[in-house]
């Protein structure tokens, strides 16, 4: 192991990570310890870590095949950052061909990745993702998520802010949010269980289905357009002003009871 730790937030009034890297294999998680810790875990006959500590923030800058001149195969390296218990920081993470997981965090979290399943669990904090291929995976969110992303495949549970997701080509699965906004993909499924809506809120696809799942007294009607559809509402029509804009082709909009 080769083990990087940077000085107590307490000392030097840390309010934010920056994380920058590639081909890693990043987990963010608590610990029981008072330092700010990296540990690279794989790899560790060559260090990778770079780090810079300014007034209120530390980056990192890990860049294993920089290192490792003849890396044909380009695997990615193992790194764990540990994080004292009850700290609330902001967490930047910029990182190509990577795996990202956080669990257990309090704080704000920026992830912009490519090529590498992004996990997200048991957050205290906005949420925003910007991620091409792979999957996403985002349970148990206490504060609004954004999820940009394309030929990703996306699944969310218990969500409590506001959940916003756009993709394309990939299925959306939404699983007890407390409120949508977009929620859009295109050329596949859509299942989204949900319970309000934003004035503007919108569930799209193309030649595929839209699957809703809505509490029974729910206070917004549907506006639904598209070419070659078949809608399925368990609901009478409402007398609301609020709408939500469904949209697909070639497909069935089936509207159900949670």
């Amino acid at each position: 192991l080769i083990s990087i730790t940077s000085f107590s937030s307490k000392d030097i009034n840390i309010e934010k990570i920056y994380i920058r890297g590639d081909f890693i294999n990043l987990k963010i998680i608590p610990y029981s310890g008072e330092k700010i810790t990296l540990i690279q875990i794989s790899d560790s006959d060559v260090p990778i870590i770079e780090k810079t500590i300014n007034s209120n923030s530390i980056s990192y800058n890990l860049y294993p095949n920089q290192v490792k001149k003849h890396n044909f195969f380009k695997r990615k390296t193992k790194v764990e950052l540990l994080i004292p218990k009850n700290y609330n920081l902001d967490y930047i993470i910029n990182t190509t061909n990577s795996s990202i997981s956080i669990n257990d965090i309090t704080g704000n979290i920026f992830i912009a990745n490519t090529r590498g399943d992004v996990t997200a669990i048991n957050i205290v904090g906005n949420l925003n993702i910007n991620n091409l291929y792979e999957s996403i995976f985002v349970f148990d969110i206490v504060g609004d998520v954004n999820i940009n992303s394309k030929n990703t495949r996306i699944r969310t549970e218990n969500t409590t802010g506001l959940l916003n997701i756009k993709t394309t080509n990939r299925r959306i699965k939404v699983i007890n949010a407390d409120t949508i906004g977009d929620i859009l993909t295109s050329n596949s499924k859509l299942y989204v269980e949900f319970n309000k809506i934003t004035p503007t809120s919108r569930v799209v696809t193309s030649f595929h289905h839209i699957i809703l799942k809505i509490p029974e007294n729910h206070d917004f009607g549907f506006t639904i357009f598209g070419d070659l559809i078949k809608v399925k509402n368990k609901f009478p029509k409402t007398n609301s002003k609020k709408f939500l804009v469904l949209g697909t082709s070639n497909g069935t909009i089936s509207i159900n009871k949670k």
